[in-house]
Parts: structure tokens; C-alpha cells; sequence
């Protein structure tokens, strides 16, 4: 197998693994929400964007350890750019449920912080619905 087989294998590889990670990390985003792990599934939504946007960076013509002639538009890419777009918008759904929570959290214990401890319970009840997607 030549270097460069060998190096789109890799950056392949690469690009899945990404992708495995935004759907996870989204998935988990979503299901700590649905727990009322407040604190947990800010950080899974924070993990999501960070890989989709590190995902977005390998998917770049110009990222330097793409190898020459490496084909973004094959079905399996684009199959994979779908999924990291896919685990975003479940990212950001969730994100949009967790932005009053967190700001009544803020208001009530004065903090800085982004993190609302696990556990925590808001005075006010959740949003109507737990599903992000909806």
C-alpha cells in the first residue's frame, strides 16, 4: 500500500473519530438534560462544540496534514459532515434549554461561574419539553 493510501486511511480514520466524539458528546448533552445534570450537560455541550469545531478545522482544504487529493465530496465524508452538523444542532438545542437554567443559577448564587454544581435544583420548573430536537 503506498504513503499515500496509507495517509488518506488515516485521515479518514481521523475524521470518523471526530465524528464518533460530537455524537457522542451531544447524546450525552442531551441525556444529562434530561437527568437534571445541569453542570454535566453544559460541559457535554461545550465538549460537542469543541470537537465539531476541531472536526471543521480537519475538514479544511487548506489543514496541512490533509493528503493530496483527498476527496470531501466521496458519500462517506459527506455522510460524516452531516453527522457533526447533526450533533451540533443537538448541541445547541440543548444549549438554548440550559440558557435559563443557568442564568436564574447565576442569579441566585451570585457566581461566575459557567458550571452549576449536579444535583442542583432550580426554583423555577424546567423548560416544557426535555426534548432538544423539538
Amino acid at each position: 500500500m503506498s504513503r499515500t493510501v496509507r495517509r488518506r486511511f488515516a485521515y479518514t480514520a481521523r475524521v470518523r473519530t471526530k465524528v464518533g466524539g460530537a455524537g457522542h458528546a451531544a447524546w450525552s448533552a442531551r441525556v444529562r438534560f434530561e437527568r437534571r445534570e445541569w453542570g454535566s450537560s453544559v460541559r457535554e455541550v461545550q465538549r460537542t462544540k469543541s470537537i465539531v469545531e476541531s472536526f471543521d478545522e480537519l475538514i479544511d482544504p487548506s489543514h496541512p496534514d490533509m493528503p493530496p487529493g483527498f476527496d470531501l465530496e466521496t458519500p462517506e465524508i459527506r455522510s460524516y459532515i452531516e453527522r457533526a452538523r447533526a450533533a451540533r444542532a443537538v448541541a445547541d438545542a440543548v444549549a438554548e434549554q440550559l440558557a435559563p437554567i443557568q442564568a436564574q443559577w447565576k442569579a441566585q448564587t451570585a457566581s461566575t461561574s459557567d458550571y452549576p454544581l449536579d444535583g442542583w435544583t432550580p426554583a423555577a420548573s424546567p423548560p416544557a419539553t426535555t426534548d432538544p430536537t423539538a
